[in-house]
């Protein structure tokens, strides 16, 4: 059975039937090759991998495919196009026009951009900008240099935070589709575009005309066969044009075309209809279904999505599951069970069900849709539930560090479990792939890109020596940006810059000195002209106070005088209250000179000049640290291609076939147990 309460049996919800439960485990869990596809092997399921994209990281999970045709021939492999989710997203598309486009990532413009089902990184590139929090931890004060700059604001800020060599297909317009129901001759021509821009930019890389020949006569095929099946497939959908061509994909990777090995797509391997609803994959649904166990698993389900950014069920309405019906051409919604009906808010108009009563078992969900929308329909489990249905019945396949949720469904399905559950599943198998320490083996040679070639100290690299130095490199390029943290005003950044840059930057460390100093002395002869201004202060108030004084006797005497008293005193004390006050006058004026002499201290051409100096060379010197926080930053991005490298990048860039060997000799695999959320192997993989 999917799920069944612990504490009293629910006749309501038939949770008498079971569903095969998968062996258990192997202890210790197998690493290895050999180890871990014999564990495959006797586990006797398929292996399941989904992705979005032809043109990034999916192909390369081939490799498991060339160790199985070695090691475990008779396990079958199923690659599957996941068209269930959106086709891209983007903020503001629906101000940008309508179509498809090729389109770059940025940290402001475009850092709302989600393009899946469309993307490709050229060599050495990554999809992850840098991004503007990055760069203000470096010390880059990027919006002062931004309102500063000539260029646009926020196309300066868009030029400094966009991503290396990353490409995705956006679809602009007000309203969204879902994989599935983005048709080929809506979207091909832009799918075209971007594989020949990612492959132009790598044999761009390439030195040598004899191995950039070999790279554009393979990048043609490439391009041909995607333009032909395109050509043919006009009125098919992107998710059929790519399960068409993923196996020709893996081919081109490996070399030899595999077998055992079929396509599919998630709107048909996740089909939900009366025919389909027994089998294991849906058995996560039972237990939202079921009017005992439903409080528990949507209470588990909304625990383990808490502080992860993702949404609890209530968040969807009221009697929401975790999971989303498709329907082809509708869209898709989160699946409500009501007391008296069913609904789905899907994109064209919602779906509303009516109900006798609450449903509360999968046959019955099934019968109900089916009825209303056909067999067609898929039911796609959100977020934490996609691994446990494609684990119902087979191992998925992942890179490592993707799926970073995994260990968010390993704590729901150990609290269900421990709990009211009875939900049993098959492991993940994690593939490390180490992409550009396999360049050691290649023969060919770069021409860096700028930030590359900066940070290597060389325009042009054997690939040999590319994979033997990335990682040191990226470790330098780190301890650099933490310097760029520390340093504070800008000697201490042409400190740095001179060490990265030292043609130039210590004439202007000289300029810099030379200014300070000027404004140093003028600082002096204002401090001294300030002391002497606070001398004259002092005397005035000591002349106005014994003025004031004797202004006070002076009063005194004049009522003597109005009693008789001789008047002669009185009239030297005023002589004397008119000499103070004279002085007085004078201490006055003299400080309204000296404070002249200090503004025009302050103001003067000398002075001008050598401030308009320290801040030109303050913006230059923050400028530049921007660039190298920038640099460093790309550098050590290029850690996501060597983990989750580009599929075709192995028969452009090198031809040969000897980086591709290599990295199948590097690459690592280990397996996950799903349902125990301690058990992750120490395999460092999220």
């Amino acid at each position: 059975m999917a799920t069944e309460c612990e504490i009293r049996r629910c006749d309501r919800c038939a949770l008498d039937r079971r569903y095969p439960a998968p062996p258990e485990l192997t202890r210790p869990i197998p690493r290895g090759w050999e180890d871990v596809l014999a564990e495959v092997e006797r586990l006797n399921v398929p292996l399941v991998a989904f992705g979005q994209t032809l043109f990034w990281d999916e192909p390369p999970k081939a490799i498991l495919r060339l160790m199985l045709d070695q090691l475990a021939p008779n396990v079958p492999t199923i690659a599957g196009i996941h068209d269930s989710d959106y086709f891209s997203k983007l903020h503001g598309r629906g101000d940008r026009g309508e179509g498809f486009v090729v389109w770059a990532n940025n940290d402001w413009s475009n850092r709302a951009l989600w393009a899946a089902v469309g993307e490709t990184t050229s060599l050495f590139g990554a999809e992850e900008p840098p991004e503007a929090a990055e760069l203000h931890r470096a010390g880059v004060p990027l919006k002062h240099l931004a309102a500063s700059s000539a260029e646009d604001a926020d196309e300066f800020i868009d030029r400094v935070t966009s991503a290396y060599g990353w490409r995705g297909v956006a679809q602009l317009g007000p309203v969204d589709h879902i994989a599935r129901d983005v048709k080929v001759s809506q979207a091909g021509d832009a799918l075209v575009e971007l594989l020949d821009w990612g492959m132009s930019e790598t044999i761009g890389l390439l030195v040598g005309s004899e191995t950039q020949r070999a790279a554009e006569a393979k990048a043609q095929e490439l391009s041909d066969r995607l333009r032909g099946r395109i050509a043919e497939m006009q009125d098919a959908t992107v998710a059929q044009l790519y399960e068409r061509l993923i196996i020709d994909w893996y081919a081109d990777v490996l070399g030899y075309r595999p077998k055992n090995m079929t396509a599919t797509t998630t709107g048909d391997y996740l089909q939900f209809n009366r025919e389909t609803c027994t089998r294991a994959r849906f058995q996560a649904v039972q237990s939202f279904l079921c009017h005992k166990v439903g409080l528990c698993a949507t209470e588990t389900y909304n625990d383990a999505v808490a502080g992860q950014g993702m949404y609890g069920l209530d968040q969807f309405g009221e009697g929401a599951i975790p999971f989303d019906l498709i329907v082809p051409g509708r869209g898709r919604g989160t699946v409500r069970i009501l007391d008296r009906e069913i609904r789905a808010e899907l994109e064209t108009e919602p779906l509303v069900i009516r109900t006798a009563e609450r449903c509360t078992d999968v046959e019955g969900l099934a019968e109900l849709i089916e009825g209303e929308i056909g067999t067609d329909a898929a039911l796609c489990g959100k977020a934490l539930l996609g691994p446990v249905m494609f684990c119902s019945e087979a191992i998925l396949v992942l890179h490592e560090g993707a799926s970073s949720y995994v260990p968010r469904t390993q704590l729901f399905l150990s609290r269900l479990n421990s709990s009211c559950g009875s939900i049993r599943t098959y492991p993940i198998l994690r593939l490390r792939h180490r992409a550009y320490d396999a360049l050691a083996s290649s023969k060919v040679s770069f021409r860096l890109p700028d930030h590359l070639a900066e940070a290597f100290g060389s325009r042009e690299i054997t690939a040999s020596e590319f994979g033997g130095r990335w990682r040191k490199v990226c470790e330098d390029q780190q301890n650099l940006i933490k310097r760029l943290r520390r340093a504070r005003g800008p000697k201490a950044l042409l400190d740095i810059i001179a060490e990265e840059m030292p043609d130039g930057w210590d004439t202007l460390a000289d300029e810099l000195e030379s200014a300070r100093e000027t404004l140093r002395e003028i600082g002096a002869d204002i401090d001294h002209t300030r002391e002497r201004l606070a001398s004259l202060r002092e005397s005035e108030t000591r002349a106005r106070g014994r003025r004031g004084e004797l202004e006070r006797r002076s009063g005194g005497l004049r009522r003597e005088e109005l009693d008789g008293a001789d008047p002669e005193p009185r009239q030297a004390l005023r002589t004397l209250i008119s000499v103070i006050a004279g002085e007085v006058r004078q201490y006055r004026a003299r400080r309204r000179e000296l404070c002249a002499e200090i503004t025009e201290l302050a103001k003067s051409a000398v002075a001008d000049d050598a401030r308009a100096t320290i801040a030109r060379i303050t913006r230059e010197v923050e400028i530049k640290r921007m660039a190298i926080a920038r640099r460093a930053l790309l550098t050590t991005h290029m850690e996501l291609g060597n983990r989750r490298p580009t599929g075709w990048w192995f028969s452009v860039a090198d031809p040969s076939g000897d980086w591709f060997q290599e990295a199948v000799r590097l690459s690592e695999v280990w397996l996950e147990d799903l349902t125990n959320s301690d058990c992750c192997d120490g395999c460092g993989a999220s």
